[in-house]
């Protein structure tokens, strides 16, 4: 259903549907949704494209891209695409999370965070740092 690109500032991997905009693409794997979501939203505070919010680490450009597999993979302008992942040390905003170092309260803190309607081209890009 997408294709998706990930870059940082050293190298780049991507994973693409087959065929990308040929017309000929598949439905990508259904996933639970993975640790520490937050389905009540935060508002505004997590519409944007910077999604560190002051989080050290290494860059990580992520651009994904969603097709409609009923149009020939046409391109699918605002699709909701909502990301969230942990900062470099494991910890997720959001919750109080124990860790490598000690317990940390980041219930009122929105980083690594983003809610985000896709453009004309059907893609929600961000900026980040890779997860630990």
């Amino acid at each position: 259903m997408f294709c998706n690109h990930i870059d940082d500032a050293t190298s780049s991997a991507s994973t693409t549907s087959e065929g990308g905009t040929t017309g000929n693409c598949t439905v990508s794997s259904t996933e639970t949704d993975g640790p520490y979501p937050l389905y009540n939203s935060r508002g505004s505070s997590i519409q944007r494209v910077d999604i560190r919010d002051g989080k050290t680490g290494l860059q990580l450009g992520i651009s994904i891209i969603i097709k409609n597999t009923n149009n020939s993979c046409a391109v699918l302008p605002n699709a909701r695409v909502d990301i969230w992942h942990c900062d470099k040390d494991g910890y997720y905003s959001g919750y109080t999370n124990s860790g490598y170092l000690g317990t940390q309260n980041n219930v009122a803190l929105v980083f690594c965070r983003c809610l985000q309607s896709t453009d004309t081209n059907g893609e929600a890009k961000f900026i980040s740092v890779y997860p630990g």
